[in-house]
Formats: structure tokens, sequence, C-alpha cells
């Protein structure tokens, strides 16, 4: 069974139109992204309009979020396209301290090289041209 989506802090607010104490309580809308998610967007219409064209607000939309939503991910535009770059480098360290000490250097940087380059189904952006 899948966890249950994780949720922003709801909090208190006045009543429209009401001056007086009568409160809700308004709860926050889910997290509902992920950075693989943006990226995918973002790839796919860098493919389709060209990268100076596209826009962080036609990113967002295509991705489903809001501008603030995308800027909680990413600082900029060009910073989608590295991606979390230093979090990749972290797995490929983990990938290299795995491969046992009695293995030859360039049997353990080859193993871990092709295990690196393995992704799962849903990191696979979107076709696009060119690309079947």
């Amino acid at each position: 069974m899948a966890p249950p989506c994780p949720v922003r802090s709801g909090s208190w607010r006045l009543k429209a139109g009401s001056s007086g104490p009568r409160r809700r309580w308004r709860a926050a809308a889910p997290v509902a992204t992920s950075h693989a998610a943006i990226e995918q967007a973002a790839f796919w219409l860098f493919d389709q309009r060209g990268f100076a064209a596209t826009t962080l607000d036609d990113i967002a939309r295509e991705a489903g979020v809001g501008r603030r939503t995308l800027f909680r991910y990413y600082d900029s535009k060009i910073d989608i396209t590295w991606g979390r770059f230093d979090h990749t480098l972290d797995r490929f360290r983990a990938l290299l301290d795995e491969q046992p000490v009695d293995t030859a250097l360039p049997t353990s940087i080859h193993r871990a090289v092709v295990e690196f380059n393995r992704f799962p189904a849903d990191a696979y952006p979107r076709t696009v041209s060119g690309c079947g």
C-alpha cells in the first residue's frame, strides 16, 4: 500500500467578508509534483519550442504547478537542465564505494558506470521528435 500523499500544513483563515472571530480551517493542497515531473515537462517543451522560447511559466503550466512551486524545486530555467547534479554525483560515488576492493579498478569503474546509467521507467522523458 502506498503511503499517504504528504500534505503541507493548513492554516486558519478569516471567513471572506467577516470581521469577527468566526474562522474556518483551510487545508493546503497536497504536494503533487517532483523534480522528475518538472524536468520531463521542461525537456519536452525545450524540444518543441527551443530553450530560449520556453519560459518558466510555460514549464510550470506544462508540469501542472504554479510558478512559485516551480521555484521551490529550481532557481532558474538553466538549473532544470542540470537536474539535481549534486544528488546524481552522490549516487555515482556510492556506486563506486560499493565495488569490492579486490576488483580491478577498470572493472569497478565499468560496473559503476553501467549501473549509474540504469533509470527507472518513470525517469524517461516523453517521446521527443527524432527519438521514437
